[in-house]
């Protein structure tokens, strides 16, 4: 019997919250919508960095912030989220008139050293050493199921509810570039990014984001990692691995109707 599995026998359990939906569920793991930095040490580290961090992300921009709304170019390392992979269903979240959803990746899926996101890691060698550090960042990313990257949102854009795939893997956001109008909901609270300040999540508890700011505002752009939960022991990481793709192969979020219940957003 898998590790997952019996421990689900033992604790005779399943999911934790009806606004969690995750395709794969580890139920022996502290389940939370939101984490505190304090839990992590590398969190000090990460926001320390933040002045180095977003001198590099506005060096890939051309060191002006209206380049942010001319990316999505492949040749400049950027590329609209969900155009790299079959089995993603990230472009369907995108709603808004003017919505854009498009990424730099440095860690992830499909990255053998010589392709895209090697040559991003170069552009960027301070932010790739400070994401190197973290070995549950690494090792997730390595195994294809974790990705640390710049995400940026244009002005309009909202990405609509939706659950991660296993709680197994938490998110880290270091917010670079935040304009007004931006907030993310995870679970039933909903909270703004402020700059340099980390915000950790568990995403397979249904969430979304807006970016309400006007036109002009520019993007809003965060430092994303996701990373091992600290409950497990990295010695478990590879047979976990092995179960969260035997049930999420097929999707990589899976999308729920609305709630009958209201959570404060309209």
């Amino acid at each position: 019997m898998s590790v997952a599995l019996n421990c689900q026998v033992q604790e005779a359990c399943y999911w934790t919250s009806p606004l969690q939906h995750p395709d794969h569920f580890y139920p022996c793991i502290t389940s939370a919508p939101w984490h505190e930095p304090s839990e992590f040490p590398w969190a000090q580290m990460l926001e320390a960095q933040y002045p180095a961090i977003k001198r590099e992300l506005l060096q890939v921009l051309g060191a002006n912030l209206a380049a942010v709304e001319s990316q999505g170019r492949e040749e400049d390392g950027w590329a609209d989220v969900g155009s790299s992979s079959e089995n993603s269903n990230d472009a369907l979240l995108l709603a808004g008139k003017d919505a854009r959803w498009t990424e730099f990746v440095l860690l992830g899926e499909g990255d053998n050293g010589t392709g895209q996101a090697s040559l991003n890691r170069t552009r960027c060698p301070i932010t790739a050493a400070a994401v190197a550090s973290i070995p549950a960042v690494t090792h997730l990313a390595e195994v294809g199921v974790g990705e640390a990257l710049f995400s940026s949102l244009s002005p309009g854009t909202h990405l609509q509810a939706h659950c991660g795939g296993s709680n197994t893997r938490l998110t880290c956001h270091l917010p670079l570039l935040v304009p007004e109008g931006c907030r993310l909901r995870v679970g039933a609270e909903t909270r703004a990014w402020q700059p340099g300040k980390c915000l950790f999540f568990d995403d397979s508890y249904e969430h979304e984001v807006w970016h309400d700011g006007a036109p002009e505002s520019g993007a809003r752009v965060v430092l994303l990692m996701r990373f091992w939960h600290p409950d497990l022991n990295p010695e478990s990481w590879d047979d976990t691995v092995q179960e969260m793709e035997k049930l999420i192969a097929q999707h990589e979020y899976t999308q729920y109707p609305p709630l009958h219940f209201s959570l404060g957003e309209d």
